[in-house]
């Protein structure tokens, strides 16, 4: 998948609709959109399209996803949705094996053409091993985790 309009129905689906979760960490969502992130925001009646120029403003485009190689385009902006900004960059620089400081310069640019969707994956689900590790509380998401991100191989 290349475009953002291909893979934003894929992330909205996987972040399903309305939820207040007290062991979510997210706290209350609605599309994946936070009332922690977005406090102006009338998350209990967010709309798609609302999600959808969010995600287009806040996240694609900040993330420079449309810079990515096709075959992580999907994981690596819905990684930046799941998991925040900063935390995609990370897990990009780990796959590529660059210094890991979550800032999108151009070395780490030219070093995700390397990176596979597999290696990608990899990372990140390492990376949720290492919160689950930190706090158990949170390992009744890791099999949906596991499956959202091996979702986009």
């Amino acid at each position: 998948m290349e475009h953002f309009s291909e893979i934003i129905p894929i992330v909205l689906r996987h972040e399903g609709g309305y939820v207040n979760d007290p062991l979510d960490k997210g706290g209350e969502t609605n599309y994946g959109i936070s009332k922690r992130s977005y406090p102006n925001e009338d998350i209990k009646r967010m709309t798609p399209k609302r999600a959808t120029e969010i995600y287009r403003q806040d996240f694609w485009v900040p993330a420079q996803c449309s810079s990515m190689p096709p075959d992580i385009r999907g994981i690596y902006f819905d990684t930046a949705v799941n998991c925040g900004l900063t935390r995609a960059v990370k897990i990009l620089q780990a796959a590529a094996g660059v210094t890991v400081d979550g800032l999108i310069g151009l070395v780490t640019l030219r070093a995700a053409q390397h990176v596979t969707s597999r290696m990608y994956a990899a990372e990140r689900l390492a990376w949720y091993d290492r919160i689950i590790t930190a706090d158990p509380s949170q390992a009744k998401y890791r099999k949906g985790w596991a499956k959202r991100t091996m979702s986009w191989i």
